[in-house]
C-alpha cells in the first residue's frame, strides 16, 4: 500500500491534562526530547469519528467507526510534533493498515458513537487488553482558529509525527487547515488508556476543546537520519 493517507472526521474532542515532564519522558524513544508549555508536558486524548479514508487512489468501504489517540509533544532537533502513546479504533482493519503501514500503535476497539441533539457520546475498550474510554460531550461556543502562541496553539496545531521502528525513529507530516475550535462541556467518565501505555494517572480535571470536523492527508514516516 502506497501513497498518502486522506481521512475526513467529524465531532472531535480534545481532553487535555499537564503532567510532569519526567513522567512522560520515561516513556517517549531515545532521541525524542519532551515540549513543554510554562514548564510542563501534556497528554491528550483525541476523541473522533472517522467518516471518510482514502489510502492513494483506494478509498476505504468501511463504515464510519470511532478512533480515540492518546499523545504527548516532543521535539526532535528542534522540530515540534507529537509522539503517540496508542491509537484505539473501531475498525479492525483500519488498525491492521495503521500499524502496518504508518508504523503507529494501533489497537482494534469494539467502540460506539451515539448522538442526541449536540450531545455525542463515545464508547471504546479495547479487544487486546480492555483499556477503556467513555465520555459525553458537546460544543459550547463558536469554533474558530487557536490564537497564536496560546496553550491551545501549542497542544493542538501540530504537522508533524514521530515513531519508533525497527532501526530507528521516523517521521511523518501532516497536511489540514487550521483546527477551528470551540470550547466543550464534557463528563469523562472512564479513561485507562494513560494506565494501558506506562502513564501516570492525570492529576486534575482536563481542558477541553472541540472541532466540528476536519480533513487531512498524512505522509507515510521516513527514517530520520
Amino acid at each position: 500500500m502506497r501513497g498518502p493517507l486522506a481521512v475526513t472526521a467529524r465531532d472531535v474532542l480534545f481532553a487535555h491534562w499537564p503532567v510532569a515532564p519526567a513522567a512522560v519522558d520515561s516513556v517517549v524513544p531515545d532521541g525524542l526530547s519532551v515540549a513543554t508549555h510554562d514548564g510542563r508536558a501534556w497528554l491528550t486524548v483525541v476523541v473522533l469519528e472517522m467518516t471518510g479514508v482514502e489510502l492513494g487512489p483506494v478509498r476505504s468501504p468501511t463504515r464510519p467507526f470511532a478512533q480515540i489517540n492518546l499523545r504527548t509533544y516532543v521535539t526532535h532537533d528542534g522540530d515540534l510534533g507529537v509522539y503517540f502513546h496508542s491509537l484505539d479504533a473501531g475498525d479492525a482493519l483500519a488498525a491492521r493498515a495503521g500499524a502496518r503501514v504508518w508504523s503507529l500503535p494501533f489497537h482494534a476497539a469494539d467502540s460506539e458513537v451515539r448522538r442526541r441533539g449536540e450531545t455525542v457520546v463515545v464508547r471504546s475498550r479495547r479487544r487486546r487488553d480492555g483499556a477503556r474510554f467513555d465520555v459525553r460531550y458537546r460544543p459550547a461556543g463558536d469554533p474558530s482558529p487557536a490564537e497564536p502562541g496560546s496553550l491551545a496553539d501549542f497542544l493542538i496545531e501540530r504537522h508533524r509525527y514521530y515513531v519508533e521502528r525497527e532501526g530507528g525513529l521516523a517521521v511523518g507530516e501532516i497536511e489540514r487547515d487550521p483546527w477551528r475550535l470551540a470550547d466543550a462541556e464534557a463528563e469523562l467518565r472512564t479513561n485507562t488508556l494513560p494506565a494501558a501505555a506506562g502513564l501516570p494517572e492525570p492529576d486534575g480535571p482536563p481542558t477541553f476543546h472541540y472541532s466540528p470536523r476536519f480533513e487531512s492527508t498524512t505522509g507515510r514516516p521516513t527514517s530520520i537520519e
